[in-house]
């Protein structure tokens, strides 16, 4: 998908181009309210890794929060980290 790039620090730069990985790793660090339009969104991995249920739950969580965002996961390997997920929206 084409949308604004972000910088590593996750700020906007004028840039315009593939940003479907960008848009993976958002949905995945994100909490559920740090959207104001879309406050269900949201995985927050990082309570999954600090908890003991990371390999129980991320990566359930991972794809469903992706496919109700409108992603449809073309691959998966959550056999080691860093973990692999990849990612289409339809446009």
């Amino acid at each position: 998908m084409k949308d604004l790039l972000l910088d590593e620090n996750f700020d906007i730069t004028n840039d315009l181009g593939e940003a479907t990985d960008q848009t993976t790793e958002i949905v995945v660090l994100s909490q559920k309210g740090n959207f104001k339009k879309y406050p269900t969104i949201g995985v927050n991995a990082l309570d999954f890794m600090k908890s003991g249920t990371f390999a129980d739950g991320l990566e359930g969580r991972i794809k469903l929060e992706l496919e109700v965002d409108g992603a449809k996961i073309t691959v998966s390997d959550f056999s080691s980290v860093p973990f692999k997920v990849e990612a289409k929206w339809q446009s």
